[in-house]
């Protein structure tokens, strides 16, 4: 039984480090993220206050739910981020890698799944209703189960 609780604690030590890319590496493509991380990409930031102080207070959801955000302005050169909440470094072509999640006229955010499909694009920046559709995904459901049986084996 002893090795069982090691067992499941080892795996959700590895379960929990493979959710963010590491800090030492620059990140270059989306693609780095996949089957770690689930992503919100913004284009066109639409509110005075920053992303970083309006998302602060769902900072435990998102740390939960393994998203990392992006938000994206246009340049001169195209596309860059201006703010994030990955902590580790962008690489110079991150943001034009971004190209083949094109957001659409009027779309504001991309939800892009751990898979890296795109799961919803909408105008409105709406947190409740993104965490309300990821619950719902199988994958979701798969780690909140893990959790739960994380929690009974303690």
């Amino acid at each position: 039984m002893r090795w069982l609780k090691y067992f499941v604690l080892c795996m959700a030590i590895a379960a929990t480090s493979g959710s963010s890319f590491a800090a030492s590496s620059s990140l270059n493509s989306i693609e780095q993220l996949r089957w770690s991380n689930r992503l919100i990409l913004i284009h066109g930031w639409p509110y005075e206050q920053s992303a970083h102080k309006i998302f602060q207070p769902f900072s435990a959801q998102f740390a939960d739910r393994h998203i990392l955000w992006f938000v994206f302005e246009d340049s001169a050169n195209g596309m860059k981020v201006a703010e994030t909440n990955y902590t580790g470094q962008l690489g110079p072509q991150f943001a034009k890698l971004t190209k083949p999640y094109q957001f659409a006229s009027g779309d504001h955010l991309l939800l892009i799944g751990k898979d890296g499909g795109v799961k919803l694009r909408q105008k409105d920046i709406e947190m409740n209703q993104i965490f309300d559709l990821i619950d719902t995904m199988p994958m979701r459901q798969s780690e909140i189960a893990q959790a739960k049986m994380t929690k009974v084996n303690q």
